[in-house]
């Protein structure tokens, strides 16, 4: 059973803001995106902080018609390294992830998550990290990607 005690956040900050060119009636607007990541979080199976760099790669696809705005969101975590700031352990993050949302009208605010591994190397336990995005749609098809938080669980 996982507990509340062996979750971790840290909020860090906007780490994109991207702009799109207005999506028409049944069209499809897509972006394709590296994310640079700079993050101390707290690793809760060893109760000491890792520095994760390196960058998530994003890719969010906006269809519009008639019905309204269906928002697709891909994360791929292959970028992103580990050290644990005390012991110098290392970690690699591997993994993708996807979702979905919908909205009738424009403008629009949704969250996406992609969840990701971090692998520690050699007797470093492997951990399963989520990545929280707040994402904000105007009338006329551009928006923003503001990263919220990353959570960490012993795996």
């Amino acid at each position: 059973m996982r507990s509340a005690l062996w979750k971790a956040a840290a909020t860090f900050g906007v780490l994109a803001a991207m702009s799109l060119a207005p999506v028409g009636a049944a069209e499809k607007q897509i972006v394709n995106d590296t994310v640079p990541v700079d993050v101390t979080v707290a690793n809760p199976c060893t109760n000491e902080d890792v520095h994760l760099t390196g960058s998530l790669h994003a890719v969010m696809t906006l269809k519009k018609s008639d019905k309204g705005t269906k928002a697709i969101t891909h994360f791929n975590a292959q970028g992103i390294q580990g050290e644990g700031v005390t012991s110098g352990k290392r970690y690699t993050a591997s993994g993708t992830d996807k979702g979905q949302a919908d909205a009738s009208t424009l403008p629009t605010d949704f969250v996406a998550s992609g969840r990701f591994r971090l692998n520690g190397q050699g007797a470093e336990p492997n951990l399963r990290g989520t990545v929280r995005l707040k994402v904000h749609v105007n009338a006329d098809g551009t928006y923003s990607i503001v990263t919220d938080t990353i959570v960490l669980e012993c795996r």
